[in-house]
Order: structure tokens, then C-alpha cells, then sequence
């Protein structure tokens, strides 16, 4: 679970460089670096599925270590230390390497998306990541009324999985993504 907690509040961490992560996982977009504070302990829980003492727990575990700081702002609020950020914006490989299996590099996770979405005439029409590229491949998404996981090709929408893992067919997809 420390690897887990650990690597969420990193990949998160907007002080890393923006290829840091699309590059680790050859991926053409952008992975996380949306927060300017750090994970905040309801984030953790929500990601993570876990309790607060857990979180909290496993966190001062990961400070103990060295390899997080915690601040206390209006909540508990969890970002990797300085010489962690230095050591993954100089050898990512180093510090990824030791987070994520081979299994988990060669088919990554959806991940959660963090971007922009474009709309026209009132519907979405593309979304890109946070440099403005068009989203390719797997990302979940939990800001819609149909949270899951979305596969894109150029920004767009190719397919829709629910967050119970049912794959929906184009006709039962939600009007803001077909424009109908």
C-alpha cells in the first residue's frame, strides 16, 4: 500500500518535468503534475479505496522515510520531498523503476484524467492533456455523469467502459459525448 500512496502523490506533483511520466510509460500524453499543494488526505482515500487513519498511517510511514513531507494546510496534505522531485526530474527511470512492475510499465493503469475538455455547439467535442495534446489511449474519468474508463484516439472518445466494468455500446453512450 506505501508504493500505492506513493506513487499517486508523486506522479501528481506538478514540480516534476511534464515528460517525466509520458515518457516512462511511451505514452503521447502528459501523466499528472496537476498539483501545485499535494494530495490531500479524501483524495488518497478516494483513489486508493482505503480509510483516513490508513492514509495518514501509511503516510507519516512514507515521511519517516524521507521520501514525502506533510503539510498541514486545511487539511492534511502529502507531496514528495525536494530531493525525491530532483532525483525523478534527473533519472526517472531510477525512482519509477523501483515503483512500477514490468507488467505494470508494458500496460499502465488508465489514468485519471487531468486536462481540458473542448467543447462545441454544447457538447464535448476532444479533450487534451495538460500541455494541450489530444488524449490518446486509456484515462478514467470521474468528473462526467457516467464515471469509467474512456479510450481515445485524436481527443475523442473511442470507448466507454463503466466504473462496474460494463462496456457500453455507442448507442447507450450519455448525449454529451455523441452530440445527440
Amino acid at each position: 500500500m506505501q508504493r500505492r500512496l506513493f506513487r499517486e502523490i508523486l506522479k501528481c506533483d506538478s514540480r516534476l518535468k511534464p515528460h517525466v511520466f509520458k515518457t516512462f510509460f511511451k505514452s503521447k500524453n502528459r501523466i499528472g503534475g496537476d498539483s501545485t499543494d499535494g494530495l490531500y488526505v479524501h483524495t488518497l482515500q478516494e483513489r486508493l479505496s482505503i480509510s483516513r487513519p490508513e492514509v495518514i498511517y501509511r503516510c507519516k510511514e512514507l515521511e519517516n522515510d524521507g521520501l514525502i513531507s506533510i503539510l498541514q494546510l486545511t487539511d492534511l496534505c502529502f507531496r514528495a520531498t525536494d530531493p525525491v522531485i530532483r532525483l525523478t526530474n534527473n533519472s526517472p527511470g531510477l525512482i519509477l523503476g523501483a515503483l512500477y512492475s514490468p507488467q505494470e510499465i508494458a500496460n499502465p493503469t488508465p489514468e485519471v484524467f487531468c486536462g481540458t475538455t473542448h467543447y462545441k455547439d454544447g457538447h464535448i467535442d476532444y479533450r487534451t492533456d495538460l500541455d494541450g495534446v489530444p488524449l490518446e489511449g486509456g484515462f478514467r474519468i470521474n468528473d462526467t455523469g457516467l464515471p469509467g474508463d474512456y479510450e481515445f484516439l485524436n481527443g475523442r472518445v473511442t470507448k466507454i467502459i463503466t466504473a462496474e466494468g460494463k462496456p457500453l455500446s455507442r448507442d447507450e453512450w450519455p448525449s454529451w459525448e455523441t452530440g445527440k
